[in-house]
């Protein structure tokens, strides 16, 4: 009601008390939507940490955002055919549209945090978008009493697509980092809590200069608390900020970021009707959190379906 159909807003209603229910990732999950929300109080140096914040903000270009299907009609609106169990769900136009959307913007956040890890900074979360929302049961892509909620939801809580009960022992200093363990929530910027002296000193530029690597960068960078990139660097391969041992961590700590949508009608009762996001989507080959191996573009796979390679 708060957080995914955000009746409060809609409504011209300030809430004078939040109880999180049931939500994905647990505690962490629970912790982050109160953040997302702007009522859970974190310590200064959350902050302004040290070696400063970095954001890249996420333009969504509209085709993923309000795709329509060859009938003219939004794709993103209740589809009663998820619910058939006789229907093939992965050649849906809308469930395609929806796993094109969130596709574009884990990669994005990936190649977010991996400039943020090569760099020692924490990452602002751009707002997420969700073509649907999450359940435990399979549904038409709305919870059911969810009247006022839109398709698609914008901001999206970070745990319907983000596993977020998982962290580094130790943190990103010792190894690849979880997506906690490097991230904060997409309005910490707009936080009442923010020193004013960081945004006000705020070092934007349109993309990293030509031929500075991570180290020089951060000497470069050091007295600017807050970088702004327009455009970010690849996670992987030429022109990424990480070495190639940590591109290699970086992959293998990337396959448990996610967690499943959830879900269409089975085809059969007993079945699964989850799909599994994946942030290598576009890693030919790789191996996925279930350890199926990808030597194909990726494609929706329900349940503990082998890719179609």
């Amino acid at each position: 009601v708060m957080n995914a159909e955000g009746l409060p807003r809609k409504l011209g209603l300030s809430p004078f008390a939040l109880h999180t229910t049931f939500i994905n990732s647990m505690d962490e999950g629970k912790r982050h939507r109160l953040r997302e929300a702007g009522v859970w109080a974190d310590p200064p140096e959350y902050y302004s940490p040290p070696g400063g914040l970095l954001y890249a903000p996420m333009p969504i270009p509209d085709a993923l955002l309000q795709p329509r299907g060859a009938d003219g009609l939004a794709l993103f609106r209740e589809q009663k055919a998820f619910l058939n169990t006789t229907a093939d769900h992965a050649a849906h136009p809308a469930l395609l549209a929806h796993f094109a959307l969130t596709n574009y913007q884990m990669r994005h956040i990936r190649d977010g945090v991996a400039a943020a890890w090569a760099l020692g900074r924490k990452l602002v979360l751009p707002p997420l978008a969700c073509a649907f929302d999450r359940g435990p049961f399979p549904h038409p892509g709305k919870s059911g009493g969810a009247f006022e909620q839109l398709l698609p939801i914008y901001p999206c809580p970070l745990d319907y697509v983000f596993d977020l009960e998982r962290r580094s022992p130790g943190g990103a200093a010792t190894g690849a980092p979880m997506l906690l363990d490097v991230a904060r929530e997409y309005s910490l910027l707009n936080s009442s809590r923010m020193p004013r002296a960081t945004l006000d000193s705020a070092l934007r530029l349109a993309k990293l200069p030509v031929g500075e690597g991570a180290q020089a960068l951060r000497e470069k960078w050091a007295r600017s608390s807050l970088v702004e990139l327009a455009e970010l660097p690849p996670s992987f391969g030429e022109g990424s900020l990480l070495s190639p041992a940590q591109q290699r961590a970086f992959k293998d700590a990337l396959t448990l970021y996610t967690d499943v949508w959830c879900c269409i009608n089975p085809v059969k009762w007993g079945l699964p009707g989850h799909i599994m996001y994946d942030m290598l989507w576009d890693v030919v080959p790789h191996t996925d959190r279930m350890r199926r191996m990808w030597k194909c573009p990726w494609h929706i796979a329900i349940g503990a379906q082998q890719p179609r390679c």
